[in-house]
């Protein structure tokens, strides 16, 4: 296989490697990102659900839950430079200074020279949450006990319209 792969630039990639590629492209994984008790509006991934397909399981739930919903999931990036921090999941995540969430999955992404986080927002008081709300905020990941500023973002970090992946 390594040597059949040589002329298309195949190359060995750890397990961490890989799991920076997911989170750059934006990839969510079972178990961490997804379970039984979120939905696809709460992962970013509405656009999936085609409501005009007729009935089926779970159909009535994400319809109502269109009208609020109370978490969410957010892309974070942290500068490297910022410390000797490395992220691994479950960190605290604070949103203008409060405690708003946790970090599903965590991993160095090469391709964009970062540390990249997901994880899911919620508001305080149990109130609904919109994704204005989720983007307009200066948010900070708990590390080891210190806190990094991070960016956020909705989307894929590369290759946002999968031009390399459909090429």
């Amino acid at each position: 296989l390594i040597e059949a792969g040589k002329e298309f630039g195949l190359k060995h990639a750890g397990v961490f490697a890989m799991d920076g590629l997911r989170l750059e492209k934006g990839y969510k994984w079972w178990g961490t990102e997804l379970d039984a008790h979120t939905s696809p509006l709460e992962a970013g991934l509405g656009e999936l659900v085609d409501l005009n397909k007729g009935d089926f399981t779970g159909k009535t739930a994400i319809v109502k839950q269109r009208e609020a919903i109370y978490k969410m999931l957010g892309t974070f990036t942290l500068n490297p430079q910022d410390g000797q921090m490395f992220p691994w999941g479950k960190e605290n995540i604070y949103r203008n200074g409060e405690l708003v969430g946790y970090v599903t999955s965590a991993a160095f992404g090469h391709t964009i020279g970062k540390h990249i986080c997901m994880g899911y927002v919620k508001k305080s008081g149990g109130e609904p949450i919109t994704q204005d709300y989720l983007l307009d905020g200066k948010y900070e990941i708990e590390v080891a006990g210190e806190h990094y500023q991070a960016e956020i973002s909705c989307g894929p970090l590369y290759d946002p319209q999968s031009l390399k992946m459909n090429a």
